[in-house]
């Protein structure tokens, strides 16, 4: 996640809460793994790449995966504009037999998949068939749904923060420090400044 210095994750008057260096920090991160997971919650807002845009590192660009329970993705999204250029699974639930069609003939893989007694996913399943279609190091960039469901499933090895030096206060939207409340008692005492970033600072914290 990147956070404003009073812990929101979205700035109504700019898209970015981070810095041009952590951005560069967070390419590589996506270098550094197989695939990079996102929810169509994310897909739909910010209408992201998911590569990795750094000199030199455009080839280690991960697999790109949405959790897509009802396949509500925009044809027109940067994702499938691009899906022929970079691998891109989808997980959903919703059979939309004609948009089904037009996706994998732009060659996205799509995978049906069941949800628990709360209309949700079932993340743990999710991540084991990922694991199993040779994807071990697996990125998430999600919101504050995403990430919540993640921690508190205890599916996380490791989680990178990226905070901001700057406050937000009324131009903030959706805050995470109860998040990031139940990370700092999860990972104790694991927790380390990776890097300066400017006025910005990238923590990493281990839950091993």
């Amino acid at each position: 996640l990147a956070i404003s210095k009073d812990g929101f994750i979205k700035n109504i008057k700019n898209k970015n809460i981070s810095n041009e260096s952590s951005r560069k920090v967070s390419h590589i991160l996506r270098s550094q793994n197989n695939a990079i997971l996102i929810s169509s919650n994310t897909l739909i807002d910010d209408n992201p790449l998911l590569t990795c845009r750094v000199n030199g590192l455009k080839k280690y660009s991960p697999t790109r995966i949405i959790l897509d329970k009802n396949l509500d993705i925009p044809l027109n999204s940067k994702i499938v504009q691009t899906s022929n250029e970079y691998k891109t699974l989808i997980f959903y639930k919703k059979k939309k037999t004609k948009k089904i069609k037009i996706l994998r003939n732009k060659g996205i893989k799509l995978y049906f998949t069941y949800l628990d007694n709360k209309n949700n996913f079932e993340l743990n399943k999710i991540f084991k068939k990922i694991y199993q279609l040779k994807y071990p190091r697996l990125l998430v960039e999600g919101g504050k749904r995403l990430t919540n469901s993640i921690i508190n499933k205890s599916l996380a090895d490791e989680f990178y923060l990226f905070k901001s030096g700057n406050k937000l206060k009324n131009n903030g939207k959706i805050n995470v420090n109860n998040i990031l409340k139940k990370i700092n008692f999860l990972s104790k005492s694991k927790r380390s400044i990776l890097v300066n970033l400017g006025k910005e600072k990238l923590f990493n914290y281990n839950f091993y």
